[in-house]
């Protein structure tokens, strides 16, 4: 990987799994990114993990012909 695509690497998985970021992931981001790009990334991150809760709770289906990657979770 890159060094960028390491920050960002570091970044998001810090962000989603604990919902904060180390003040070294925080101050690379920044360095390299910029406040804007770092924002920017936080938003992302949210907006995906947004979009999964609500395909998921909402049950939606595979578009017709499709087969799931992975076995359903249990309900």
């Amino acid at each position: 990987m890159t060094d960028g695509m390491e920050i960002v690497y570091e970044f998001s998985n810090e962000l989603n799994d604990f919902h904060s970021v180390t003040d070294r992931t925080y101050a690379r981001m920044v360095a390299k990114f910029g406040e804007q790009g770092m924002m920017d990334l936080m938003r992302l991150n949210g907006y995906y993990s947004m979009i999964s809760m609500v395909l998921n709770v909402g049950r939606a289906p595979l578009p017709p012909g499709n087969t799931p990657g992975l076995k359903p979770f249990p309900k």
